[in-house]
């Protein structure tokens, strides 16, 4: 009992010693009293003129105080916990939810490349358009809402969210329907074949076809294998890799509005083998795209459909007329497939040995430099 009652009797002195109270510090010695100004700093008695009644006077540093206001001189009341339960209650910073991030709407911010949201076109009560250029494959979700950009621009104010209830409709997109976005796809070409040094124009059918689509011809047996580039000395350069001589890799050249059909001017310069293996090429095509943020690039090449295209040389089936005036200028009138300016026509001796290719070096020498290169067209 004498140990629990003194116990009481030390928590009991503390609560009489607790204090609110703290203590003078700072401040610096004033005039008073004299003609020297309110708040006149001194060092000494003779700084405040004491013939007139003037005197320097210290800080009451060290007294015991609630508020700074009863520390002279510039005083502070320091450890006062009166003073500390007088500080101003913290203020909550402004809250600035922005209504687009890096330009793009809030609503707009999980949607597919493409996909952003729009007011449909309406026609009828009963129907309706909405126009999208995704430019990723993807599957994807159709959402629609109820919008009304009118009174959604006063719920906005330089870029931010002055009424909460636009969050309420950005939010408010129920499902109407699932959809595949493909990617883009050709499905048909035209001519299967082609002739060495004759510019053909293949025509191309598919989906999702742009300007800046590529094409590149490659041996049959061979992969769609991607390009190799970069920039040398400040030019870039492509490497059209498994591309046959004259075959390399080039933009279509037009594509209607629809990106149904394609064009592409390709003269192909490899001399045939005679091996119908070696000789069988096909298609690749390179899909071009545009991010949202303009930065265009392109996917793997594909083979173009089930299209291979046949190497051969020109077939010459008619030609007129048959016979000649020498000294005269005569035009010779050729029928065949595929012809094209690459080509040359000579005549040779009929009783030259070796026919048209000729048993002499120079002329055989001739004939192959003249297959491999061509002429200009």
């Amino acid at each position: 009992l004498a140990i629990e009652s003194e116990s009481i009797n030390t928590f009991l002195r503390a609560l009489v010693n607790f204090s609110f109270n703290g203590t003078c510090a700072g401040g610096e010695k004033n005039c008073e009293g004299g003609p020297a100004p309110i708040g006149t700093v001194c060092a000494t008695d003779a700084s405040c003129i004491p013939a007139a009644g003037g005197a320097c006077v210290a800080p009451n540093t060290g007294m015991s105080c609630l508020l700074d206001n009863i520390c002279t001189f510039g005083g502070a009341c320091n450890n006062s916990r009166y003073n500390d339960s007088l500080l101003p209650a913290p203020v909550a910073p402004a809250v600035r939810i922005p209504a687009t991030i890096e330009g793009v709407a809030l609503d707009n911010t999980a949607t597919v490349p493409g996909g952003e949201a729009q007011l449909v076109d309406v026609k009828d009560p009963q129907l309706a358009y909405a126009y999208f250029r995704v430019t990723k494959p993807s599957e994807g979700v159709i959402c629609a809402t109820l919008r009304n950009p009118r009174v959604e621009a006063a719920w906005t104010r330089d870029g931010s969210i002055v009424n909460r209830n636009i969050i309420l409709t950005m939010s408010s997109y129920f499902k109407v329907g699932e959809v595949r976005v493909r990617a883009p796809t050709i499905t048909e070409a035209f001519p299967d074949h082609t002739a060495p040094h004759v510019a053909t124009t293949f025509r191309l059918g598919g989906l999702g076809l742009s300007l800046g689509d590529v094409v590149k011809v490659v041996r049959a047996h061979n992969l769609c294998e991607d390009d190799v580039g970069g920039v040398k000395a400040g030019i870039p350069w492509v490497n059209s890799v498994g591309a046959v001589l004259g075959g390399e890799t080039r933009k279509v050249t037009r594509v209607d509005a629809l990106g149904l059909r394609s064009e592409v001017v390709i003269t192909v310069r490899e001399p045939p083998t005679g091996d119908a293996v070696r000789d069988e090429y096909m298609l690749c095509y390179s899909h071009a795209f545009l991010s949202a943020s303009g930065v265009s690039w392109r996917r793997p090449f594909e083979r173009a459909g089930q299209v291979w295209m046949v190497n051969r040389p020109p077939a010459v089936e008619a030609f007129a007329p048959a016979e000649m005036f020498f000294a005269q200028l005569n035009r010779l009138v050729f029928n065949g497939t595929g012809l094209g300016a690459g080509h040359r026509i000579k005549l040779v001796p009929a009783s030259q040995p070796g026919g048209c290719r000729g048993d002499s070096l120079d002329e055989a020498n001739s004939d192959a430099a003249l297959l491999l290169h061509g002429t200009p067209t």
